[in-house]
């Protein structure tokens, strides 16, 4: 069970981390252009 479980955190880890970086960068050049 926890075997399972410890991919799916890593996973949501890892598309919570790529989602922030998008939204900083879109944030950012958003930012930049004002």
């Amino acid at each position: 069970m926890v075997g399972h479980l410890v991919p799916i955190t890593w996973l949501d880890l890892y598309l919570i981390e790529c989602q922030f970086s998008f939204l900083f960068i879109l944030y950012f050049s958003k930012h930049k252009e004002l």
